[in-house]
């Protein structure tokens, strides 16, 4: 089974709490004499992980193809020659034109989905405007509407001192993924997850989505491990994520 980074994350903590869990269990056993009850346990709270894990990494995998058919979009629809501020303005101009409807209808399709957003790298366009094409909403009964900023400029998108564009300037130096950390809004807890857009090995622009966390906290408050036992999610640097 393959996991992306995030969906790694969540499999391993749970696991570590179970094994936890077990190794108290396996104690009692072993101190009872009964090997067998402790092996029966093991298999149902790992078992309950592998699910959980499971069924969270397929909403991921969705997110990351969210992510991949709009750099599919720009790959497909520009040239490395286009890649000059001269020709920038017309060109991004006429590419939000003319596929601003398929975005739309990109964001549609995942019900966790508030904003999805193509921003083109200010190293090859300038840092006059930003050129972006891009679409929110604040709750999934919402329509979409047209995002006309990221609530930063051009020059701040690329300065690398400036923790409020990693999401944007991380994907142009690593080449990866980012993850960024649990933020408050108007309808509950997003997460923004980026990834750079490649042109013959050039960073064109960069994806993102932000997505309502809601339903992780849901399907986590659901699980519940004999009579007192719960489940709790931390991130890399053992931010608590969720805790009932």
């Amino acid at each position: 089974m393959k996991f992306n980074s995030l969906g790694a994350r969540i499999l391993l903590v749970v696991i570590s709490l179970l094994v936890l869990s077990v190794g108290a269990i396996g104690f009692y056993s072993v101190s009872a004499g009964s090997r067998g009850i402790g092996a029966v346990v093991n298999d149902y709270e790992v078992s309950m992980a592998t699910g959980m894990a499971r069924e969270l990494e397929a909403d991921f995998n969705r997110f990351q193809g969210t992510l991949h058919a709009l750099s599919a979009l720009v790959t497909t629809r520009f040239t490395p020659q286009m890649l000059n501020a001269e020709v920038g303005d017309v060109v991004i101009r006429q590419f939000g034109a003319q596929n601003g409807k398929f975005v739309n209808d990109i964001g549609v399709q995942s019900r966790h989905i508030r904003s999805l957003f193509i921003v083109f790298n200010p190293e090859f366009f300038g840092t006059k405007n930003v050129y972006m094409i891009g679409f929110s909403r604040k709750s999934e009964q919402d329509a979409y509407m047209y995002m006309d900023s990221v609530g930063l400029e051009a020059a701040d998108l690329i300065d690398r001192n400036n923790p409020a564009s990693a999401w944007f300037w991380t994907p142009l130096d690593t080449g990866g993924e980012y993850w960024g950390d649990l933020r408050k809004t108007e309808g509950g807890n997003e997460v923004l997850y980026t990834m750079p857009i490649k042109l013959e090995g050039k960073t064109a622009a960069v994806a993102g989505i932000s997505f309502d966390f809601s339903f992780v906290h849901e399907m986590l408050n659901a699980v519940k491990f004999y009579e007192t036992g719960y489940v709790f999610l931390l991130n890399r640097a053992l931010k608590i994520l969720h805790h009932p």
